[in-house]
């Protein structure tokens, strides 16, 4: 049995009266009938894209039934993985090329995501994010100049700013039996500041977040809370999706 729950904030750079902007991030899962199985992805839209969070909201809700399909292929550790994630991220490329709107306007987005099968929880990633599994941060790359790959540069390669091919294909981070499973965070990088303010392990630990679906929400606004003048602390997006394993 899985227990899940997640939430996002706007972050306070974008809540300036003069630089009043969309949540960019998003976030969504697919849950197997039965709880048996899960994946979630969270995509962080390019802060210097018009309209990122459109993409990042499509593709957070499109992307884990089609991570999840594929969870044999993934969990094989041989060259049918591989096959598998190549596969996922080129279905993702062709709906961005069938919506019919710009590129670099709608579809700049990093994904960071986990699956918890039957067999195995895989973390992955194409750009930066935030990941704990079973109350370990995970080491995940960093890029200069907050520049990280998105997946869609594939279709714009004269805006490709390092143009290693690798950098645009998933990466596993992490993958461990579901026996030795207990709990995981993902997150964007807003939680990076989160977790120097509050103790991230709240997430996992307290009950009431997998009680009432809109609890991590509430946390996250309490969190980023506006005082008079002052602006929260949060001031990227924040969003994260917490797993633990259920009774």
């Amino acid at each position: 049995m899985i227990e899940i729950a997640g939430g996002t904030v706007t972050g306070s750079s974008h809540q300036h009266k003069l630089n009043i902007r969309n949540n960019q991030d998003a976030f969504g899962w697919h849950l197997r009938t039965g709880n048996n199985a899960v994946c979630a992805v969270i995509c962080d839209g390019c802060g210097s894209s018009k309209h990122s969070e459109v993409g990042a909201k499509i593709f957070a809700n499109k992307m884990p039934c089609e991570i999840l399909r594929r969870e044999r292929e993934i969990c094989m550790a041989n060259s049918a993985t591989e096959l598998a994630w190549d596969h996922i991220r080129w279905r993702a490329l062709s709906w961005i090329h069938d919506l019919f709107l710009p590129t670099k306007d709608y579809y700049l987005f990093t994904v960071m995501g986990v699956m918890a099968g039957l067999d195995w929880i895989t973390i992955f990633s194409i750009g930066d994010g935030v990941a704990y599994l079973n109350g370990n941060e995970i080491k995940l790359p960093e890029y200069p100049n907050n520049a990280p790959p998105y997946l869609a540069y594939e279709l714009i390669q004269d805006k490709i700013r390092n143009p290693q091919p690798e950098l645009y294909k998933f990466k596993i981070h992490a993958q461990i039996p579901v026996d030795e499973f207990e709990t995981c965070l993902i997150g964007s990088d807003g939680v990076k500041d989160l977790a120097k303010i509050m103790d991230i392990s709240e997430f996992w630990t307290d009950d009431r977040y997998f009680q009432n679906s809109d609890q991590v929400r509430r946390k996250l606004a309490v969190v980023n809370k506006r005082k008079g003048e002052q602006l929260g602390p949060l001031v990227d997006d924040t969003t994260l999706v917490v797993i633990r394993k259920g009774e």
